[in-house]
This record gives C-alpha cells, sequence and structure tokens, in this order.
C-alpha cells in the first residue's frame, strides 16, 4: 500500500516508478491519493534549477494539395529577418506590446536573441516520408554565416510542408538528437514535431511524464528534452483515437480533427501539471511553475499549431500567422515575421490553436477561458 510505499522511499527509484504506475491505474474515485502519492515520487528526482526557456521556428503549409511544393530558402536564409538571423539578432514582435497580457519582462524571457544550440530542418517528400536535417551546432558560425550543412540541406528542398526550427536549449545537451523537429511514427503515418518554450518544472516531472506515455510512443524517443517527450504524448493521445479514425481523402489518414484533438489533450495534460507542482515542496527560486507551450505538428496533410502559457496571467512567447499568404494557398507561420514587417502578420491569441489540412480546411480554436478573454479584448 501507499504507506507500505513511503516506508521503502530510499529504495530503487526503479521501485517507486512501479507502484506510481499501479497507482496510476486504480479507479477515478482514488484521484486524491494518486495525486498525494505523484508528489512523494517527484520529490525523489534532483531539484534543479528550471531555466529561462525560448526557441525560434517558422514553417508553410499549402492549403491546397499536397503536391504544391514551395522553395523555404527565402525565409530560412536570406529575407530580412530570415530564421538564420532569428538565430542572433534581436527580436522583432510587432503588436505585441498592445496584448492584453503584455509584461516587458516577460516578452524578454520568453523571446530570445540568442538561439544557438542546434538547428533543424524538416519536410515531407512525394511519397509522404518525413525527413529531417538537424545539427546541435548553431545555425550560423561564428563569424554568423550559415554553414555549408544548411546550404546543402536547401539546394533541393522543395516540399508542400517544411519545418525550421533554431534552439535554444533548456533541458538535454546540444546534440542532434535533441535538434527539433521529431519525427515520429504512427499507423503508416509520420509525423513532424517542433516546440518552442518549455515545460515548467521538467527536471522534477520528467520521470511522471514518461508514466504517461505509450511504450510504442516512448521507444521513439531518442533524446533528453521535454519538446522530444511532449511530442510522444502527443502521438500517445493520437494513438488512443485510431479506434475512431476519420475517413480521409487517402485511406488510414488521421483527420484534421483528429490531430487537433490530440494535440488539444496533450495541452491540457501538460497545463495540468501546474496543479501538480502547487504541492510540491520545491523551493521557488530554484523551480517556476507554469509551461510555454507553442507545439507544431503535421503529417503532411494536417497541420496544428498553438500558442500557449499554462499560466492565465501570462502571456505565451510570440508566434504570428501571415493571413495574406494564406490566402493565395500557403500558410506561413513564425515565431517572428520573417521579412521584418508588421503588414500581413497577425500575432496569435494567447492560449489559441489553429488546425489547417492540404484540402483547405482551417479553423482557429481557444483552448482556455485566458484566450476567449483575448479574443473579446482585441
Amino acid at each position: 500500500g501507499v504507506h507500505g510505499w513511503r516506508q521503502r522511499r530510499g529504495g530503487a527509484v526503479r521501485g517507486a516508478m512501479a507502484e506510481l504506475s499501479r497507482i496510476c491505474c486504480r479507479q477515478a474515485q482514488r484521484a486524491h491519493r494518486r495525486i498525494a502519492t505523484m508528489a512523494m515520487f517527484v520529490r525523489l528526482v534532483l531539484v534543479l534549477p528550471s531555466p529561462t526557456v525560448g526557441c525560434r521556428w517558422g514553417l508553410t503549409f499549402s492549403l491546397r494539395n499536397e503536391t504544391a511544393a514551395h522553395d523555404p530558402t527565402h525565409w530560412i536564409l536570406e529575407s530580412e529577418n530570415s530564421l538564420c538571423k532569428q538565430a542572433w539578432v534581436e527580436p522583432f514582435l510587432p503588436g505585441i506590446e498592445h496584448e492584453r497580457l503584455y509584461d516587458e519582462r516577460l516578452v524578454a524571457a520568453r523571446n530570445h536573441k540568442t538561439n544557438l544550440d542546434g538547428f533543424g530542418l524538416g519536410w515531407f517528400g512525394e511519397d509522404g516520408t518525413a525527413h529531417v536535417c538537424k545539427s546541435g551546432c548553431g545555425i550560423v558560425d561564428e563569424s554568423l554565416n550559415p554553414g555549408p550543412e544548411l546550404h546543402s540541406a536547401l539546394l533541393d528542398l522543395r516540399s508542400h510542408v517544411v519545418f525550421g526550427h533554431v534552439r535554444s536549449g533548456t533541458q538535454g545537451v546540444n546534440s542532434e538528437a535533441n535538434a527539433h523537429p521529431f519525427v515520429f511514427k504512427l499507423n503508416g503515418s509520420q509525423f513532424l514535431w517542433m516546440h518552442n518554450g518549455g515545460v515548467g518544472c521538467f527536471v522534477h516531472l520528467n520521470a511522471y511524464l514518461r508514466l504517461q506515455v505509450s511504450p510504442s510512443a516512448l521507444a521513439q524517443v531518442r533524446g533528453d528534452t521535454d519538446s522530444e517527450l511532449a511530442g510522444a504524448l502527443f502521438i500517445t493521445h493520437l494513438e488512443a483515437q485510431s479506434q475512431h479514425r476519420l475517413k480521409t481523402p487517402r485511406e488510414g489518414r488521421y483527420s484534421p480533427e483528429n490531430v487537433g484533438a490530440a494535440l488539444a489533450a496533450t495541452i491540457h495534460d501538460l497545463a495540468a501539471l501546474d496543479d501538480l507542482i502547487a504541492i510540491l515542496e520545491v523551493d521557488s527560486s530554484t523551480c517556476k511553475a507554469g509551461s510555454s507551450l507553442n507545439f507544431a505538428v503535421s503529417d503532411g496533410f494536417t497541420l496544428a499549431v498553438t500558442r500557449y502559457r499554462s499560466c492565465s496571467t501570462q502571456a505565451p512567447p510570440s508566434l504570428y500567422v501571415h493571413s495574406a499568404a494564406a490566402t493565395r494557398g500557403v500558410l506561413q507561420i513564425a515565431s517572428e515575421p520573417w521579412d521584418r514587417r508588421s503588414d500581413g502578420w497577425d500575432l496569435l491569441t494567447k492560449d489559441e490553436m489553429l488546425v489547417a489540412s492540404a484540402e483547405g480546411a482551417f479553423w482557429r480554436q481557444c483552448l482556455s477561458p485566458a484566450c476567449i478573454e483575448d479574443t473579446c479584448f482585441t
């Protein structure tokens, strides 16, 4: 029982994890007891600081069909505020000062100037296979020039979906495995996943989160970041919908509704961790509850992105959508406008999700009451 487990907590952590796993499978009416046991388990984890978080990313997605390939060289390499420049120049954040929850100090903390802890590109081939080119090094060298690896990757890159990411490391070492985007596979589908932000107090919650991920999804995790584990949690939620997949033009694909529902469930699971942190005996100077969850995921047919901060009184990192480009059939979404202009770029609302498909489906959805408040505010 729980009393016996407490007596043995000085033993192996693996034993504690096994006991926690059994507790988590009990009936819903024992929820209070389960949360208390989780808190005890988390206290066994080494207390380390939770650093400020932030990255930069951008993507293009064809809204009209899966064969409308485009060249990403301009926004990754050449534009006035290209992804390469977002690795080292001051952030360009038009309109963010007009947000209801604007806080100059937090804006600076969540939108980094320096993002040189790795980079990656992701795209889909004509056969639907997800490809990545990643590195644990910065996207530019010490002279701030893009390296030959990036030029080589862009040489023949043409795709209807392209992800680009520059990393500011918060959890995990600087390595290719920890660079974004990540690739996950499920029932014949392949997904690209990337993240800007961080899971609050992740060092305390890593082991617990791993217990929430399905074995098949966890087996695909190669690095040690909160971002990749969050992607595995998304796959776990999507896997749970496998018996209820809606038909799409290509048999076997997950529908936009499925992808959106799985991403929303992932967000809500991670946001709920704030309640667990609140009951832990952790020094507030070493661990701050609250997660920034700007995610992007695509299987080449559907795209879903979020701009989310679990604290209802705080704004997430920036994320913009180019509305004018969307009318031309190409969805452009980025942490910062890559042409360094405010015209045509709209800042997504706090706690908002955007879902789109290659057949033209498109909707925006609030994931919290704070989003609804902001929608009314604007």
